[in-house]
């Protein structure tokens, strides 16, 4: 087994590759970690030159051309946005700033509640609308364009909840294309697992206490899929006793209370981050009956009992 890590979109990506021949995995490295890196300076909203943040910058007063991969995540965050009945949004950023999630912990604050209900007025992934145009040339034919324009001035895409979901499945591709025939990738607690390890079925993959980070609860078995966890422990500050967590419900504007983390297994990594972004906004009764109903998606929610 070969294993390598680096630092991107603010945290670890990490590959495990299993193969006897060194170089292989090296030149395996190499095409993924450039890929995700690619991928960070197509989705980062923190990087000025990035296309997400020409979009975000030009997209309230006029539509902006769009690559065709970049629209796709967008257009598959907007599905999930139907499929969690808005409790998955992309236009949450301006929330997270204002509670200050894009700062370090100890920068969180509880915004006034005027501030609050001001922001929520940008906040709707419906205010995101994707339009194809066909542009037509004498030399290159006919050419389909995707355009992206914002409803409200101050909406802004965040794609936090679903961008390393996608980074992992297109590190998948990219391994494949390399040769390697069993892996496992780890991208800040989204997880693809596809072929085996030696003389193993499946992967086991461990599930973390949210509340002691060294203690395992429990384990399950995967192949060929992608596992995500949400949880209030990734990212909070604590004001007065109380917890405030950066997975903020954009239907209310305040962080989500009562559930502590959401694990999801699907058939990709895409899936699985913004569903386990979703379900732990819908919380408990309504989150496993999502997870019920999607035949394809597994689910555990660990909850705090309020009678505790």
């Amino acid at each position: 087994m070969f294993k390598k890590a680096i630092l991107s979109m603010g945290t670890v990506f990490e590959v495990s590759v299993y193969t006897r021949d060194g170089y292989k995995a090296e030149k395996a490295f190499n095409n993924v970690f450039n890929d995700i890196n690619r991928l960070d300076d197509m989705m980062s909203n923190y990087k000025d030159d990035s296309e997400l943040s020409k979009i975000n910058e030009s997209a309230a007063r006029e539509p902006i051309s769009c690559s065709s991969e970049l629209a796709y995540i967008i257009e598959q965050s907007l599905n999930y946005g139907d499929i969690t009945n808005g409790a998955f949004d992309i236009t949450i950023g301006p929330l997270m700033k204002v509670w200050g999630f894009f700062k370090f912990k100890k920068d969180g604050r509880i915004p006034e509640k005027g501030e609050l209900n001001s922001e929520l007025k940008s906040v709707s992934y419906k205010n995101i609308d994707i339009r194809e145009t066909v542009e037509k040339s004498f030399l290159k034919g006919a050419k389909i364009v995707k355009t992206i324009s914002f409803k409200n001035t101050d909406t802004q895409i965040d794609l936090g909840g679903i961008g390393k979901g996608y980074a992992v499945d297109s590190a998948v591709r990219v391994l494949k294309g390399s040769g390697i025939k069993s892996a496992l990738i780890n991208f800040a607690g989204n997880i693809y697992a596809y072929g085996r390890p030696p003389e193993r079925q499946s992967w086991v993959i461990g599930m973390q206490n949210p509340r002691k980070s060294e203690d395992i609860i429990g384990s399950f078995e995967i192949k060929n899929r992608a596992v995500s966890t949400s949880g209030d422990y990734e990212k909070y500050f604590i004001i007065d006793g109380e917890r405030y967590s950066h997975i903020i419900d954009p239907r209310t504007g305040r962080p989500v209370k009562g559930v502590v983390s959401v694990t999801i297994v699907a058939d990709t990594a895409t899936r699985a981050d913004a569903l386990s972004t979703g379900v732990f906004v819908l919380g408990l009764d309504k989150g496993m009956e999502l997870i019920e109903k999607l035949s394809d998606v597994e689910g555990v929610i660990i909850y705090e009992d309020s009678n505790s």
